[in-house]
C-alpha cells in the first residue's frame, strides 16, 4: 500500500491514526488531540510518521502519544508529544528509526519492551521519567562514530541512567 494521510485534525477518539498490517504509509503534519492512542502502529512496517503533534489535555486517560506494537522499520522523525502518558512507546518493534523529535511533560518520554533501534537527535525534556527499557539493551542513544545523542533537561538522571545500562549490558 502507498498511501499519505496529512494534514487532519483528529480530537477524543480511541485512536487517532491506527495502521494495521501496513506498510508504506506516510502519516504527516496531523494534529493529534485528547486521543488514547494518538497514533498507533500494529503489525507495521515501511511507513514514515513525521512531523506530527500529539498534545493531550488529561494524561491520566492517555495511554501513547505514537505507539508501535510489533511494527518494524519505520521511520519517526519530527514529531512533537506533549502532556502524555507514554510519548513513544515501542513493544516488540525493532530497526525503527528514531531522530529529531520531541517528548514534553509526559509521564515516560520512551518506553520500551523487547526491541532495538537507534535513538538520536531528540529533545526530552521535562518529563517525569525519560527512557523506561525493558529488554531492551540493543537501543543506541549515542552515536560514537558521528557524535550524535539525545538532549535531556534531566541531564544528572540520564547519567545515572545510562551508567546503570552499560553496567547491565557489559559487566
Amino acid at each position: 500500500m502507498n498511501a499519505t494521510i496529512k494534514n487532519i485534525f483528529v480530537g477524543d477518539y480511541l485512536n487517532g491514526v491506527k495502521l494495521f498490517s501496513s506498510t508504506n504509509v506516510r502519516v504527516e503534519n496531523a494534529f493529534l488531540r485528547d486521543n488514547s492512542r494518538a497514533i498507533d502502529l500494529e503489525s507495521s512496517s515501511n511507513n514514515v510518521i513525521v512531523r506530527n503533534i500529539v498534545q493531550q489535555s488529561n494524561p491520566i486517560n492517555t495511554r501513547q502519544g505514537i505507539f508501535f506494537n510489533d511494527s518494524h522499520n519505520n521511520v519517526v522523525v519530527g514529531n512533537s508529544v506533549i502532556d502524555s502518558r507514554r510519548a513513544y512507546g515501542f513493544i516488540d518493534a525493532s530497526d525503527n528509526g528514531f531522530a529529531d523529535n520531541t517528548a514534553t511533560n509526559n509521564f515516560n518520554a520512551i518506553f520500551v519492551v523487547n526491541g532495538r533501534g537507534v535513538i538520536e537527535r531528540n529533545n526530552f525534556i521535562d518529563n517525569d521519567t525519560d527512557v523506561d527499557l525493558t529488554n531492551a539493551d540493543n537501543f543506541i542513544f549515542y552515536d560514537d562514530t558521528n557524535q550524535r545523542g539525545n538532549y535531556w533537561s534531566k541531564f544528572d538522571e540520564v547519567i545515572e541512567m545510562e551508567k546503570a545500562i552499560d553496567e547491565a549490558i557489559f559487566y
